[in-house]
C-alpha cells in the first residue's frame, strides 16, 4: 500500500526580487512498513519535502497524495521542561482532546513496553539525551500515526549515543510496524536504518538515484558490520558528489 505519492512536485520560493526554484518535478512513493531516507547536498530541499508532505507549505506544481496519518519527529526532542515525562508523552492526547481510557492505557502500555514507565514522574532535564529521544518517539507513537517524518532525529546526539538510539528507534519502528521517511546528512545513518535511499541533486533539485538495500532483518549495528555496508557507502558518496 502506498502511504505517500509525491507526484511531479515542484516548489519555488518568491521574494520581491526573484524566484528561487528548490524542487524540480520530484516523484517518489513511500510504501507501508518501509523506512526511506532522503540524502543530498546541503540546501537542496530535503526538509522542504517533509514540510510539503506535512502541508506546512504547498507545492508550486504537482500533487502529493497522502493515504495515512502522519507523525513528526524533529531534530530536537522538543520536550517541555516544566512537564513530567508522563505529561510530555500524553500532551498530544490533550491537544486532540482524546484522553479516553483506551488512549491513556495505550500510552501507558507504550511507556511500559519501551522502558520509560519508571521515569514517568521525572522531568526532561533529569534524563540522558538517548532517553529523551525515546520519549519523543513514544510521544509521537501515542497518536497512532502510520508514517513518521523524521527530520535528522539523531543529529544532536554524541556519536556513541547516536548508535545506541538508532538501534532503539529502528527496533521500535519495526515492532510497531510503522513506516518512516527520514531526512539526514549522514550516509552511514541512512544505510543503517533504511530499506531504501533517495539521493537528490543540488538546486533546482531532482532525484539523481534511488538505491534499495539488501540486508534482510539485520539491526543497524549488524548492518554496519556487513561487507555490503562499505559498498553501499561508496556508491552513495560518489552519487552525491556527482550531484553537486
Amino acid at each position: 500500500m502506498q502511504l505517500i505519492n509525491f507526484n511531479q512536485v515542484s516548489k519555488s520560493f518568491f521574494n520581491q526580487n526573484q524566484q528561487t526554484k528548490v524542487l524540480d518535478k520530484i516523484s517518489f512513493i513511500v510504501n507501508d512498513h518501509e523506512i526511506v531516507s532522503i540524502l543530498g547536498p546541503s540546501g537542496c530541499g530535503k526538509s522542504t519535502i517533509l514540510n510539503l508532505i506535512n502541508h506546512l507549505i504547498e507545492p508550486t506544481e504537482g500533487e502529493i497524495i497522502t493515504n495515512c496519518k502522519l507523525g513528526y519527529m524533529f531534530q530536537k526532542d522538543c520536550l517541555m521542561p516544566w512537564r513530567t515525562i508522563y505529561k510530555n508523552v500524553t500532551i498530544g492526547l490533550e491537544i486532540t482532546k482524546d484522553k479516553s481510557k483506551d488512549s491513556i492505557e495505550f500510552a501507558k502500555d507504550l511507556m511500559r513496553k519501551y522502558q520509560i514507565q519508571e521515569f514517568s514522574s521525572y522531568y526532561p532535564n533529569e534524563l540522558s539525551g538517548g532517553l529523551r529521544q525515546r520519549v519523543s518517539l513514544i510521544r509521537t507513537l501515542v497518536l497512532k500515526p502510520n508514517l513518521l517524518l523524521l527530520d535528522e532525529p539523531f543529529s544532536k546526539l554524541d556519536f556513541q549515543t547516536r548508535l545506541i538510539v538508532q538501534d532503539d528507534v529502528y527496533s521500535i519502528l519495526k515492532k510497531e510496524k510503522k513506516s518512516a521517511l527520514m531526512v539526514t546528512h549522514d550516509i552511514e545513518e541512512a544505510i543503517a536504518l533504511s530499506d531504501r535511499v533517495i539521493i537528490l541533486t543540488n538546486r533546482p533539485t531532482k532525484i539523481k538515484k534511488e538505491i534499495k538495500f539488501d540486508f534482510g532483518e539485520e539491526t543497524p549495528t549488524e548492518r554496519r558490520k556487513s561487507p555490503k555496508f562499505s559498498s553501499y557507502f561508496n556508491e552513495i558518496y560518489e552519487t552525491i558528489n556527482q550531484s553537486k
